[in-house]
């Protein structure tokens, strides 16, 4: 549903215990998918109540290098227990956190011309600052 012309992106600000605000952003070039995120969009707010209890729903169209795009922004309106999701772990063992998270193969069709594209954005916000990282993209 959310491939091609999206571009979405989820962010985690955890603390201490484990606790995380949520934030999920997703964007769309208003004359190449405007009208079909707008669908996609008002199917899954009504379709799960629960994403209108627990989110606040921004849905807002900004300009960019002459381009108009429409953007959707769910937030959570609390914190969850990160070690409660799916394919997450997170530990604090003295002040050193630990994040994992397993990324199943998401795209089925890839080759030489999309292998480099990004398909998706993950962003965590750690308690402390990152001294060491197994990631290329850490910061």
């Amino acid at each position: 549903m959310l491939t091609g012309c999206y571009d979405s992106e989820t962010s985690f600000k955890i603390n201490e215990e484990g606790q995380t605000n949520i934030k999920f952003v997703v964007q769309a070039d208003k004359i190449m998918a405007g009208d079909e995120m707008k669908v996609a969009m008002w199917g899954l707010i009504n379709s799960f109540p629960e994403i209108q209890r627990n989110y606040s729903i921004e849905e807002k169209q900004v300009t960019k290098n002459y381009s108009d795009y429409i953007i959707y922004e769910f937030e959570s309106k609390g914190n969850y227990n990160v070690n409660e999701m799916e394919n997450i772990e997170f530990t604090n063992e003295d002040e050193i956190y630990n994040f994992e998270m397993t990324i199943p193969s998401l795209v089925s069709d890839y080759n030489q011309d999309n292998i480099n594209n990004v398909m998706f954005t993950i962003h965590v916000e750690l308690p402390k600052k990152i001294d060491m990282a197994s990631s290329l993209f850490a910061i």
